[in-house]
């Protein structure tokens, strides 16, 4: 456990049927064997069942969720019922929450998390795997290909250096030197350092002519060695693993596939990619033409082991419902793109048939959950209700409290160690002692416990005795955050809301001292009372504690890289040279600055007219209705390029939101006064995806 979060044991057990953890992990169990049905459950309750269910019957259970979002969620809940050594047992398979048919590629992420599930599962006999149906539904490799194209590295193994960096470039890697982040290689010379996505680990392959000499993992912000390894074995970053004669084959055959006229320019577009052997944006819903994936999750759930796997369905009518609502939009994008000239394969093609979900709750046992519970029944299965929300009201919560106590069980499950630990000190003001403990296991047949963990909700249940409350059920919601009640200005004024992100281990900046550890809050005694203080560690382990009054001077410390910073020495001169340096540094840049408006206030740009014909009905052709923020930018970007003045704006903006846009209506004003525009993207993939929308939009005007 965290160091400030010290473990205390219960001097006094409740004396209750559930005094063995075990007896209630089998009672769920038994109770949901029984039926395979649970009704009324939610998300917090039902991943209490089916962890005490994998508890008493472990192998692979499919959890199928209703988004990505709810995935997430029902993990996190999983963790607070199950021991942390079961933790790596809970695997996520998310939806790429991309359209096949909008050329775009699923978030590097989101790939890599797929795949190496898939790695996990052909290689691992039990666990809690959750997923969409949505994120079932694209084709994949057979597991037999897939697990053919991962990589195994052992000491002593004759292997090729051009082979194993070609196989990392198939498998989705990326070079980088140095290696930073999961993903990355790196060749220099013999060596091949290669950042592991499980473990996330670096790794460094030595070798001597063709045979691996040496592993071993590294620290990359030293890039020394940390701990010598006989063997690793790389996942692959990507479902699919592309291989050059892929790329060629697909290069040679798409002109056959989509010969009409129409499809012309946007297969220059990705021949232009391919005649280079490289990928284009949106490939994975294009290789199909030349890669046969008509595999799907359960056969890779199913291949090599000796049981087959549970399915858990959540509203399974529902899903089903969603997931034809889903088909049909993408089947209708499907004919759109067709006829707008796109390079798109039918449906069929990438995704499993519909029916085959259809047939599953019949080929495996499953478990069906429902929110709604069936009237007709004379007996609830399980009793489990939602815990009310105090918002704040922190006496009707002491009230309720002291009824409970006297003859059933509470759990607090709260997210952080600082926000628990205030917990505890406020219920102690009340005579009410509140028993830290390490795990769900460990708080069971404790009157009164806390627990670090994430859960979605509280939930209560009289035939278990156990109420669970979260930090959401106690303490007033505002905008920003959960905040303690106010009930005693000397016990709640050091609450440490801005430092709830703040996990042991972390950087911190103090003002005076420089860069340190967080090492989270001690409380120690100053003359007769006990005061708050926040521990920071230096170089050479010398520590420093920071009255809470004082937090103005500290802050997380934030950097763009992965790299680690330097630890300062308490006393030592380095902090202050650095202060010095950055000072300088502001300086040198304010007069540049300076400088620059300067010269800038006596410059004369380019005033464009007001506007024309044409230039409203560009601005008519708009096929959406702009949002207010949206009408407000374009509209100062149109009196800055009236203004004799040189133009300095940044617009900014979330995703979707029509920044495009205002750009467009820019470039257009430019250009209908004889101008010449230059559009600067990041990435290659960008700067073509813009091309395409500046081209659509264009397309009726006499703009090139």
């Amino acid at each position: 456990m965290r160091a400030d979060f010290p473990v205390q044991p219960d001097p006094e057990r409740v004396a209750n049927q559930f005094r063995s953890p075990d007896r209630l992990f089998k009672s769920l169990a038994k109770k949901i064997l029984l039926t395979q049905r649970a009704e009324g459950l939610r998300q917090a309750d039902a991943a209490l069942i089916f962890a005490s269910l994998y508890r008493q019957h472990p192998g692979f259970y499919l959890w199928l969720c209703h988004n990505n979002q709810e995935l997430e969620t029902m993990a996190e809940n999983l963790r607070v019922f199950l021991p942390r050594e079961s933790w790596n047992k809970i695997l996520l398979f998310p939806g790429s929450e991309t359209d096949p048919y909008r050329g775009l590629s699923p978030h590097p992420e989101i790939s890599a998390r797929r795949a190496v599930t898939l790695w996990r599962i052909l290689r691992e006999n039990q666990g809690l795997l959750l997923t969409t149906l949505s994120a079932l539904t694209p084709q994949l490799p057979s597991p037999e290909n897939f697990k053919n194209n991962c990589i195994e590295l052992d000491v002593g193994r004759f292997f090729p250096l051009d082979p194993l960096t070609r196989t990392l470039a198939e498998l989705g890697y990326v070079r980088e030197d140095p290696v930073s982040d999961v993903g990355e290689y790196s060749i220099r010379g013999g060596i091949v350092d290669i950042f592991l996505p499980f473990p996330s680990i670096p790794v460094r392959v030595e070798f001597f002519g063709d045979e691996i000499d040496s592993i071993r993992e590294f620290d990359p912000a030293s890039q020394r060695s940390t701990a010598l390894l006989t063997c690793c074995h790389v996942a692959p970053m990507r479902e699919l693993a592309v291989t050059a004669d892929d790329v060629a084959r697909w290069h040679n055959e798409a002109p056959e596939h989509w010969s009409e006229i129409k499809f012309a320019q946007a297969l220059d577009e990705k021949l232009q990619f391919t005649v280079n052997g490289e990928l284009f944006n949106g490939f994975e819903y294009l290789l199909p033409l030349v890669k046969q994936t008509n595999h799907h999750l359960l056969d890779y759930l199913q291949w090599g082991k000796k049981d087959p796997p549970n399915l858990i369905l959540s509203d399974w009518d529902q899903l089903l419902g969603d997931h034809e609502s889903l088909r049909k939009r993408w089947q209708q994008n499907y004919k759109e793109r067709i006829s707008e000239g796109v390079l798109v394969l039918p449906l069929n093609q990438l995704c499993i048939q519909e029916e085959i979900f259809q047939y599953w709750p019949n080929e495996h046992r499953t478990f069906h959950l429902d929110q709604l519970v069936q009237e007709s029944r004379k007996e609830k299965q399980f009793d489990f209700q939602i815990k009310r929300r105090y918002l704040g009201q922190f006496q009707q919560l002491l009230k309720d409290l002291e009824n409970w106590i006297k003859k059933e069980q509470v759990l607090f499950v709260i997210s952080t160690p600082g926000l628990a630990n205030q917990l505890v000190k406020l219920l102690h003001e009340y005579d009410i002692h509140l028993n830290r403990a390490s795990s769900f296991e460990d708080a069971l047949g404790q009157r009164v416990a806390v627990i670090l963990g994430s859960l979605s909700e509280g939930f209560y249940s009289s035939q278990l005795g156990l109420h669970v409350l979260t930090e959401k059920n106690i303490f007033q919601e505002s905008s920003h955050s959960s905040s303690p009640p106010r009930i005693r200005k000397d016990v709640t004024s050091n609450f440490l809301s801005d430092f709830r992100d703040l996990r042991e281990g972390d950087y911190v900046v103090h003002l005076d001292h420089g860069i340190g550890v967080f090492q989270g809050l001690s409380s120690i005694g100053v003359g007769r009372e006990t005061r708050e203080f926040v521990v920071l560690t230096f170089y050479g382990d010398d520590k420093l504690y920071v009255p809470t009054d004082h937090l103005d001077l500290i802050q997380k410390y934030r950097s763009s890289g992965q790299v680690k910073p330097r630890v300062d020495r308490l006393g030592g001169v380095s902090w202050e040279k650095t202060k010095k340096r950055i000072k300088k540094s502001m300086q040198w840049l304010a007069q540049d600055l300076l400088k620059l408006y300067a010269r800038r206030e006596v410059a004369k740009g380019h005033s464009f007219p007001e506007d024309d014909a044409l230039t409203r009905e560009f601005e008519d052709a708009f096929q959406f209705e702009e949002t207010p923020d949206q009408a407000a930018a374009i509209q100062s970007v149109k009196e800055d390029m009236m203004s004799p003045r040189p133009m300095d704006r940044l617009i900014c903006g979330d995703v979707g939101y029509g920044k495009t846009e205002v750009a467009m209506r820019a470039a257009f004003r430019a250009v209908n006064d004889s101008k010449q525009v230059a559009v600067l993207a990041p990435t290659t993939v960008l700067a073509f995806q813009h091309y395409n929308t500046f081209l659509e939009r264009f397309n009726n005007f006499p703009v090139s």
